[in-house]
């Protein structure tokens, strides 16, 4: 592993900046990853999906039983372009079977039941020990970011299933409803036998979503595992002296060999007259007595600069935090050093930590607004299905006190009205056409009313079970019963004239068959 040829800046960083990393990362070589997966992990879905036949259960089962020994390719590839040599497929096909073979078994229970597997993985991968010093190695590495890896994977998790939500809701808002599975559980027999070829639908989403979620959150684990080792082995310090070293290498003048030997040699001739006159001034004094050396070395460690740092962790009850914060020492009574704060320009902490709030706050607020557009536009699709499936009921013969039988309505239905409107009974003309028309809908196209329906509630019904000509019509002649029953206004013989003309050429009677 050569620091100097890594293509990220190596510094200790914020867990949640870490994983802003490792989206970059994901970013950057997302062609590379989408190839190596393709080549390595798609085989597999294939062969589990012939094995179980699609199954709505079983293959998503066994893939997500697979998925944290299946995400150590996308691992292993980040870990070589990180440091400027990306794999080629052949030598990732070439390695699949060290990385799927190496601890098996603990990437099939013990990291498929650890949320925070996303940071153990790459040490598996990447550092190759062995046993206790392997279990130790994961216990140093997940220790402080082993929380945040674990929120990743449940991020990731609510991530795969919203967009897995959104492919079927498209898919539900495009296809017709003759390729779509019934919903009815009233008819639970009904439903299961309809979902047939969509369950190879639905797993092809989840292979979509799977394969998606996989290379991110391989990613973030990543990222997260870089960072944490740059705060345990200080890989910034170290790179920075690499260069430093380099520089001053490159600024040194060349020298013969000659000039060489000789500085070395007059610098010899010098140390040792040197050497010779301390240690004869030296023969002179006392030497110190162990006690003294011991009191010496006391008095140093007891100083400010000394005494050591330990981080401990433990489990408190809320009650007990105070007492314990309160009896651990907080340096009452320092002054802060202004030169630590000295980088950092009046104001720009408070404007981080704004910044950050209002983009959490802005980004749950997108996805609660679009969850709750989906939601909501799945809720009515799925209830306009029931409605369409629902066993056909007997259609409702009295609304608004019309009396909507077929035998109470006359045979020429125009010539009945334009009569009563002669006779000077409008409301009675309307009525009659209004509930006509409300008659041969129920009879003829299949539209089903409630008893307590108002005007406007049949006009969204029979805007659901007609076109656009027919619907227009009807909301016409409604219009002009309102206007006419409720705001007492009359209509022109003209008028009349029309919706008569209306409703012979979009509601006729149908002959019985």
């Amino acid at each position: 592993m050569n620091l100097e040829h890594v293509t990220a800046r190596l510094r200790p960083r914020h867990p949640w900046e870490a994983v802003d990393l490792g989206v970059a990362l994901f970013q950057r070589h997302f062609g590379l990853l989408v190839r190596t997966w393709a080549i390595t992990v798609l085989p597999v879905v294939a062969i589990l999906w012939a094995l179980t036949g699609g199954g709505a259960f079983a293959l998503p089962l066994l893939l997500f039983w697979f998925k944290p020994v299946l995400e150590r390719v996308p691992v292993f590839v980040l870990g070589r372009a990180l440091f400027a040599s990306p794999p080629t497929l052949g030598a990732v096909a070439k390695a699949l079977p060290r990385l799927w073979g190496r601890y098996l078994f603990v990437g099939l229970f013990a990291h498929r039941l650890n949320p925070a597997r996303g940071i153990l993985t790459p040490v598996v991968v990447l550092e190759g020990v062995h046993g206790k010093t392997l279990r130790e190695r994961q216990r140093l590495i997940a220790q402080d970011h082993g929380g945040k890896a674990s929120f990743v994977a449940f991020a990731g998790a609510h991530f795969e299933s919203f967009v897995a939500l959104l492919l079927h809701g498209l898919i539900w808002m495009l296809v017709p409803d003759d390729f779509l599975p019934t919903i009815d559980f009233d008819d639970w027999e009904r439903m299961l036998a309809s979902v047939g070829a969509y369950q190879h639908v639905s797993n092809a989403i989840f292979v979509v979503t799977y394969s998606l979620n996989g290379l991110l959150h391989a990613s973030c684990g990543f990222a997260l595992y870089i960072d944490r080792r740059a705060h345990l082995e200080g890989w910034d310090l170290e790179v920075a002296f690499r260069r430093l070293a380099h520089e001053v290498e490159a600024r040194r003048p060349t020298r013969s060999r000659a000039t060489t030997t000789v500085a070395k040699a007059v610098l010899a001739l010098v140390t040792c007259g040197a050497l010779w006159c301390v240690g004869s001034a030296h023969a002179q004094e006392a030497a110190p007595t162990k006690p003294e050396i011991r009191a010496a070395v006391d008095e140093v460690l007891a100083g400010d600069d000394f005494g050591g740092t330990a981080k401990e962790r433990d489990w408190v009850w809320n009650d007990d935090a105070p007492e314990k914060k309160a009896a651990t020492p907080t340096g009452e009574g320092r002054e802060l050093d202004p030169r630590a704060f000295s980088g950092l320009p009046n104001g720009s902490r408070a404007r981080s930590t704004t910044g950050t709030s209002v983009a959490t706050i802005a980004t749950w607020t997108l996805f609660v607004v679009v969850l709750a557009v989906v939601l909501g536009l799945s809720i009515r699709r799925w209830r306009e299905l029931r409605r369409l499936r629902e066993p056909t009921q007997a259609p409702a013969l009295d609304v608004m006190g019309l009396d909507l039988r077929p035998e109470s309505i006359p045979d020429d239905v125009p010539s009945a009205a334009l009569a009563a409107f002669d006779a000077g009974d409008l409301e009675a003309a309307l009525s009659l056409l209004y509930r006509a028309t409300l008659s041969r809908l129920v009879a003829g196209d299949g539209l089903h009313l409630e008893p307590g329906d108002t005007e406007g509630d049949c006009s969204r019904r029979v805007r659901d079970v007609v076109d656009a000509p027919r619907s227009a019509a009807f909301d016409a002649l409604t219009n002009a019963r309102i206007t006419v029953a409720y705001a007492h206004r009359a209509i022109s013989r003209e008028a009349f004239v029309t919706l008569c003309e209306a409703f012979a050429t979009h509601f006729p009677m149908r002959s019985a068959t």
